[in-house]
């Protein structure tokens, strides 16, 4: 009792103190707020605005005092955000009274994404604050930023020398961005070298980024090239790319064809030759010999393939494969050696084709002739010899940019020693615009086949095609069709192909329906097979693909799929249709990292099938992964169960179902300024029918030069089976070597120009004591930049006969040189003397009235002003936007004119010719030149009585 009067006792003291307190407190906020005055602010509790933007508000004030208020407006300071008009509005209330008042607040672009609290403060004239409202100021979020190109165009003259390319970066959005920037660079062995740098912008910063790189003599090797420079978000999303161009300015170089663009560095070029040895200690040992190239005669061009293996072990034939000449003049051209042609059938053999094509490639023609040895040698180490069959062929192909129209057609005749057959191929392709977003194209031929050696007659075949691909609407379709009767001696015999596919974007994401079937049953004049290689499938698919965030995708789909064969069985010696009916889904799920350092893929097939035979139910399970971190990639595959007829009667044992597994690392990486390929591999495949088998591979290459360089390759191989086991090792070690390459090599005779440039300190026109070398004079030839050499020369080698305009640039000293040179002989030598200039200056303005004046262009850049010297030369100069010309000229004397031919119409000068003289003391400028516009014709009538 005692306990519980003590408590009361403290509880009733303690709620004394907090009112009176309260009390005390209350008394001082409301005089801080203004006594007996009651003033209330308020406007919209949410803004939305943009950067760079005007906001209009109203706010409602109110007065709940007996007494009127005075007092002033004010933005509680908020950087990058200010009231219009001024910095405080004054304000007047009668007493008990409201009013509404609107002001503009101004949105600076500084002002960050996202909330940012603005406050309107009310205060009394005494500069007491009367009332204040905070509103939430929400500003979209913008990304936006941009890279620009700094100078498009660099030379480069020595050896040790940098480079330097450098691109602004311009943060427009009002975000903080961290931006990724890579800058592409060739490099020696024909690939390219990635510099990458990671920055923080500010939101509407912008900064300069440079990368350098030091000319090698192997970077000197190119004669013109480009470096990209790209720019990421943090998420990986392109912003843009820029180019700067870099100009191979040295002194000496070799001409290079105009019409190749880009790289015409060696490496480049697809010109090349190596040997390597094969199987080393082994008996299949080889040395093998690979080319390939393309060469400028002085009449036409002359290209060569060339594949062979000579065995140093044993007696077999040399392997001379894939190997050709190929001669060619005003676009027609004979092919010599092997003929490799994809057609109706497949033509791989010795023989000859020719060909003609136009010079835009839009038409051609072609007949050739090969028999069915792929050797060159002969086939002597095959079963069956030499005499395989010959193929003849010719192909049309028209083509028409304009309309998009397109025709090829192609006539065969095959005889097959393998098959006894002989026959005859007539295949047209015809496609065509049905839409601006649609074509179609429409396939019609056939054939004749008959045995060869015994005079029976010709079996007539059939062959029919048509495709349909495009939009159609919002629709994306695809129809790919196909059939051709038994007989048809083409490579698509006996198939009935209908692929039909729809599919539409909504949003992100996409849906497709597919439909697929596939009947293939050939039919021969003579049975080869002791087996019926009759098939059948078909299959419908539905699915939908989307994007669940930038760098994640996601894809499912269900299939349902009948598939039928006709299955061989030794132990019954006869053949029996088997079917397998399967239902299952895929998923597909692609991650890359916001860095492009990680990708993975995942792919999973699982349902399960039902064998007509059996009527059981068999799960099916097959998926597939990729995982690659930089050089590091890893490809894995696991099947549990028969996913084709053929595959589930591949065995004819009681074995349990198919389990497949296989899992393959690997590296590959560049080291030692991309000088050194080198790649790994390693495979293991298990099969519970099959056995085990593991492989390993190594690939390395070492540029020593930008010509020359080695490789070593190794693999390794082992199986274990359930009936045989095998296992050997190859390696191969060779060299390969760039050969020349056709961009530096033009029809026609050449010669080599050589300038001398010097000094001329005494101004005779001739290099004698007292004058030097001029080294790093900027010289243009035709449209190749040089840089003269430190002894005065420009060396241009290997150049075609003709006409080449020449300029070097004028500044403190002056070039008299022709405006075009002709070579016409092995050698062409012009000294050209620099004599030391003076400067002149002058401008152009206007001075006209336009009411009066007829109407003109009033262009002020671009007019031509001469400087003429008593031998007739003339120095020549524009004006720039402003009006201003300069003209660099050896001292001496000369009159000064206006090109009046230069003016725009309507517009002449007073200006006459002035003689001047041009000193190296000082520079002389010439009074402005004045413009004047042509009056326009007024007709006046007049009257008389």
């Amino acid at each position: 009792m005692c306990r519980r009067l003590k408590y009361g006792l403290y509880l009733t003291r303690t709620l004394c103190v907090w009112l009176v307190y309260g009390l005390f407190t209350f008394e001082s906020v409301y005089a801080q707020v203004g006594g007996e005055t009651t003033i209330a602010i308020s406007t919209d509790r949410v803004i939305d605005a943009q950067n760079e933007s005007i906001v209009s508000l109203a706010l409602q004030l109110s007065n709940q005092a007996p007494q009127g208020f005075h007092g002033y407006l004010r933005l509680k300071e908020v950087d990058g955000i200010t009231i219009v008009g001024r910095d405080s509005i004054p304000v007047a209330l009668d007493q008990k009274s409201s009013l509404y008042f609107p002001i503009r607040l101004s949105i600076d672009r500084s002002v960050p994404a996202g909330n940012t609290p603005v406050t309107i403060q009310l205060f009394d004239e005494s500069s007491k604050l009367a009332s204040s409202f905070t509103s939430d100021l929400i500003i979209q979020s913008i990304s936006k930023v941009r890279l620009l190109s700094q100078p498009s165009t660099q030379l480069m003259t020595h050896v040790g020398d940098s480079i330097e390319v450098s691109a602004m970066i311009r943060n427009e959005g009002n975000n903080g961005e961290v931006i990724n920037i890579t800058a592409s660079f060739p490099n020696m062995t024909g690939g390219s070298s990635i510099e990458q740098r990671s920055l923080v912008l500010s939101p509407f910063q912008d900064t300069v980024i440079t990368f350098r790189k030091i000319i090698t003599e192997e970077l000197l090797g190119f004669e013109h090239y480009a470096v990209n420079i790209a720019a990421l978000y943090e998420d990986g999303e392109l912003i843009n790319n820029i180019l700067t161009t870099i100009q191979n300015a040295s002194g000496s170089r070799t001409y290079h064809d105009p019409l190749h663009q880009g790289y015409s560095y060696d490496s480049y070029s697809p010109n090349s030759i190596s040997v390597s040895s094969r199987n080393i200690f082994t008996q299949n040992e080889a040395i093998q010999i690979n080319g390939r190239g393309r060469f400028q005669l002085s009449q036409g061009s002359l290209a060569f393939n060339l594949d062979s293996y000579i065995y140093t072990q044993n007696n077999l034939n040399p392997l001379l494969t894939n190997t050709f000449l190929n001669y060619e003049r005003k676009n027609t051209g004979i092919v010599l050696g092997s003929i490799n042609e994809n057609l109706e059938t497949y033509i791989n053999g010795r023989g000859v084709k020719v060909y003609h094509r136009n010079e835009d490639e839009t038409q051609s023609f072609e007949i050739g002739f090969a028999d069915k040895s792929y050797n060159l040698l002969g086939n002597r180490n095959r079963i069956g010899g030499d005499n395989e069959g010959y193929t003849a062929f010719s192909r049309v192909y028209l083509h028409h940019p304009n309309n998009k129209k397109r025709y090829t057609g192609s006539l065969i005749y095959d005889r097959s020693d393998l098959e006894q057959s002989e026959n005859f191929i007539l295949m047209n392709d015809y496609a065509f615009p049905v839409s601006k977003d649609l074509s179609a194209s429409v396939e019609l031929g056939g054939g004749l086949t008959r045995l060869a050696d015994e005079g029976s007659a010709y079996k007539p075949a059939l062959a029919i095609g048509a495709a349909l691909n495009g939009l159609v609407g919002e629709y994306n379709i695809g129809s790919n069709n196909f059939y051709s009767t038994g007989y048809y001696p083409g490579i698509r015999r006996g198939l009935l192909s209908i692929n039909e596919r729809i599919s539409r974007r909504l949003g992100k994401v996409n849906l497709w329906v597919g439909y697929n079937y596939y009947n293939y049953d050939p039919k021969y004049l003579k049975s080869y097979f002791f087996y019926n290689s009759r098939s059948e499938s078909a299959s419908l698919e539905a699915g939908t693909y989307f994007p669940i965030t930038n760098n994640f995708s996601f894809s499912i789909a269900a299939k349902k799929q009948a598939d039928e064969a006709s299955i061989y069985s030794p132990i019954e010696m006869m053949s029996s249709v088997q079917r397998l009916n399967s239902w299952r889904f895929t998923e597909t799920l692609n991650w890359r990292s916001k860095n492009d350092q990680h990708l993975i893929n995942f792919t999973s097939e699982n349902g399960f099938g039902r064998l007509k035979s059996s009527g059981k139910n068999q799960l099916q399970i097959r998926a597939s992964f990729l995982w690659n971190y930089q050089a590091f990639s890893v490809n894995g595959y696991y099947q549990q169960g028969d996913f084709t007829v053929r595959e589930a009667f591949g065995f004819y044992d009681d074995r349990q179902t198919v389990r497949r597994f296989n899992i393959a690392p690997s590296f590959q990486n560049t080291f030692f300024d991309n000088r050194l390929r080198t790649s790994l591999s390693i495979n293991f495949n298990r099969d519970s029918y099959t056995g085990n088998n593991w492989s390993l591979s190594t690939n390395n290459s070492y540029a020593f030069s930008t010509r020359f360089s080695g490789f070593i390759n190794a693999y390794i191989y082992d199986y274990q089976g359930t009936i045989y086991s095998s296992s050997f090792v190859n390696a191969q070690t060779g060299i390969s070597y760039k050969l020349p390459t056709e961009q530096g090599n033009k029809p026609g005779k050449k010669g080599n120009i050589r300038l001398f440039l010097f000094f001329d300190n005494n101004a005779n026109g001739i290099y004698d004591d007292g004058d030097i070398p001029a080294s790093e004079r900027i010289v243009t030839i035709g449209d190749v930049t040089f840089v003269s050499q430190s002894d005065g020369t420009v060396i241009y080698k290997k150049v075609p006969y003709g006409t080449y305009d020449i300029d070097i640039p004028s500044s403190n000293w002056y070039a008299s040189t022709p405006e075009k040179i002709n070579l016409c002989t092995k050698e062409f030598l012009l000294n050209i003397p620099l004599q030391e200039t003076g400067k002149v200056t002058g401008s152009f303005k206007y001075n006209y009235d336009q009411r009066t004046s007829e109407e003109i262009n009033d262009q002020i850049s671009g007019l031509r002003v001469w400087l003429i010297d008593k031998d007739g030369n003339r120095i020549s100069a524009l004006s720039n936007t402003d009006g201003e010309f300069t003209l660099f000229a050896p001292i001496g004397e000369y009159t000064l004119q206006v090109d009046d031919s230069s003016l725009p119409n309507n517009v002449y000068t007073d200006f006459k010719a002035q003689d001047i003289r041009i000193s190296k003391e000082k520079s002389l400028t010439v009074p402005t030149i004045e413009l004047k516009v042509k009056q326009k014709k007024i007709e006046v009538k007049r009257f008389s009585s």
